[in-house]
């Protein structure tokens, strides 16, 4: 008979520690993440939603609107996203809202404002980026470009500035 005796079951404390599987091939590889800072990052490109995508909901007496998208813009390459404002009373025009474009290096959110004296454009900063796009600045316009056979679809296109 085996008179060992079993050790009761304990935790290892992990507080302040990083597990392997959630570090980011940037953390991995700082030098990644550091370029796009220093590289002419651009988003100019074209952005593609279906209009059933497109959803309305209140909140807190607040009016919003949303949508995904996918598209292809220069410094990331294919992408997908989503967007999402807060509307007037009538859902149609935006009074401030956020796009986040996802790749697979990464994420890249915009800060959205509508575009004045245009009820068709947002205007966009930059304001956080994960990965490769850690550190990544710039602002730009966001423009309806076109509507697809039968209004089923909408076309973005993305204009970048010098940040």
């Amino acid at each position: 008979m085996n008179r060992k005796r079993k050790k009761p079951l304990d935790f290892e404390p992990l507080e302040g520690k990083q597990l392997l599987t959630t570090l980011h091939h940037a953390a991995v590889r700082p030098h990644a993440a550091a370029n796009v800072a220093t590289q002419n990052f651009s988003l100019a490109g074209t952005l593609h939603t279906a209009l059933a995508t497109i959803q309305t909901f209140t909140a807190n007496n607040q009016n919003y609107g949303t949508f995904s998208f996918t598209g292809k813009v220069k410094s990331m390459g294919a992408i997908h996203g989503a967007f999402v404002a807060a509307v007037d009373s009538s859902q149609q025009y935006m009074s401030t809202g956020m796009m986040r474009f996802i790749s697979k290096k990464g994420t890249v959110d915009l800060a959205l404002s509508p575009a004045p004296g245009d009820k068709s454009s947002y205007l966009f900063t930059v304001s956080s980026g994960t990965g490769a796009y850690t550190g990544a600045t710039g602002s730009g316009r966001i423009q309806t470009h076109s509507y697809g056979h039968n209004l089923s679809s909408v076309t973005f296109s993305v204009s970048m500035n010098p940040s």
